[in-house]
Order: structure tokens, then sequence, then C-alpha cells
């Protein structure tokens, strides 16, 4: 039974409470309920970062990280609500990042040319 591997890997990790399996506070999901799962957990589209650290923090699933970039992949409303990746800047000193910075004692100036990533 290669499906019972996972589990006997992580046999002194589990118990039983209250009827359910848990793998130390986290509850177990048999892969017959993983779908329901995912779909409370991409129901306010928060993307694949929050929604593996929502699972992370309350459920233990075989392979749920890759399901969960599946799910979030396939789902339009996270295809529209996810962030863009940052144009390119058009040319040199178009958009900066300055910050200040203190170095034993001394106060510092950093600026950053988005364009060339050089200081």
């Amino acid at each position: 039974m290669p499906e019972l591997k996972p589990f006997f890997l992580r046999k002194n990790e589990l118990s039983v409470q209250q009827g359910c399996l848990m793998r130390s506070l986290l509850t177990v999901i048999p892969l017959s309920l993983r779908q329901q799962i995912l779909s409370e957990l991409c129901k306010s589209h928060p993307g694949v970062v929050r929604m593996k650290a929502a699972a992370r923090s309350h459920v233990w699933c075989l392979n749920i990280d890759s399901a969960i970039k599946k799910t979030t992949r396939s789902c339009k409303q996270c295809f529209k609500t996810r962030k863009a990746p940052t144009e390119e800047p058009l040319f040199p000193l178009y958009h900066t990042h300055v910050d200040f910075a203190t170095y034993q004692s001394n106060h510092f100036l950093i600026m950053v040319d988005a364009h060339s990533r050089s200081n």
C-alpha cells in the first residue's frame, strides 16, 4: 500500500482527537475531501502564498502545495486579482527607490535606480 507510506513516515506525529486524525495541531484531510478544502481556502481568492499559509496553519494533506498551485491557476477570479509583475522602467531614473540607513553611527542616504539596479 504505497499510498500509506507518507503516513507511516509520520506515524509518531499522528494522533486521533475526537474522531479526527491529527498531525500535531493540524487536521489531516483525506484525499476525498481535499477538493472541498481547496474550494474553501480559495473562496476569497487570496493567491498562492496566502492560501498555502492558511492551509499550513490549519490542515495537512498529501501534496497540498501542488494542489493549491493548480487550484489558483485554474481559478478565473484568482487570475483576475493576482498581482501583476512590476513593469520595467522605461529609462534610467524613471523609477528610483530611496531610503535612509544607519551603520556604526553614520547616516546614509541610499538611492537605487530600478532601471539599472545600481546605487
